[in-house]
């Protein structure tokens, strides 16, 4: 069983229907964050009814396409890849110390590398969970890290399945990691359902969703709030 750390997922209505009609647009975005036990109820009351649908409201570190993906998180280039974060100064969002569980691998095509025909971006796990977990790189898989007993604790299955990228966690690694850290993993929800005409030309309506959501006896417990957005007369 994995549990989903990061990962968007987005789908239009086929383009096969008359370019009057109007089609749905959907996306979502997931985000977590592992945060000291018993900081929910605050975590929930400084979120509020906030929007969460911005890519930044959880940034993970990154290798800024400028680090090699061997050199991670070892290389004195990722001395400044931490996955901690302190609260929120200027959003208030989150008011309290905070992990982000996962990085992320980037590099583009173009300049003087001719071995990628493409850019690429991928997630891994922060150097934080790398080092006290013990994880290492699988040596059969670039997205797997695995434990000294060989066992894949996380996965970024894009690639070997056709699809984005997600950052995957074994559970039952992760909720024991948890435990003993006195940890508890949230999760930051947003997404919208849009409906809009072929190319954009004419906007029906936009419904935007939200939500805070925690793991509560290994299951995923929380709420959602939405906003609507009426077209212009």
């Amino acid at each position: 069983n994995w549990i989903i750390l990061r990962g968007f997922w987005d789908q239009k209505q086929d383009e096969g229907l008359e370019k009057s009609n109007p089609r749905l647009d959907g996306w979502f975005r997931i985000n977590s964050i592992l945060v000291p036990k018993g900081n929910f109820e605050s975590i929930k009351k400084s979120i509020g009814n906030k929007n969460l649908v911005d890519p930044h409201t959880v940034s993970p570190p990154s290798t800024g396409y400028e680090g090699f993906w061997g050199e991670y998180p070892w290389h004195r280039s990722c001395i400044f890849m931490s996955g901690w974060r302190n609260p929120d100064k200027y959003e208030k969002l989150i008011p309290v110390k905070y992990l982000i569980p996962i990085s992320q691998y980037k590099w583009e095509k173009g300049s003087n590398d001719y071995s990628l025909d493409s850019s690429i971006s991928f997630y891994m796990p922060a150097r934080e969970i790398i080092e006290d977990m013990k994880l290492s790189r699988s040596l059969t898989n670039i997205g797997e890290w695995v434990n000294e007993k060989k066992e894949v604790v996380f996965n970024d299955p894009s690639f070997k399945e056709k699809g984005a990228s997600y950052a995957l966690m074994n559970k039952a690694k992760l909720l024991e990691w948890l435990e003993i850290n006195e940890l508890e993993l949230l999760w930051l929800i947003g997404g919208e359902k849009s409906l809009f005409t072929y190319g954009a030309t004419q906007f029906f309506g936009r419904n935007t969703y939200n939500g805070l959501f925690k793991l509560e006896n290994s299951i995923p417990t929380g709420n959602l709030w939405f906003k609507k957005e009426e077209p212009l007369e």
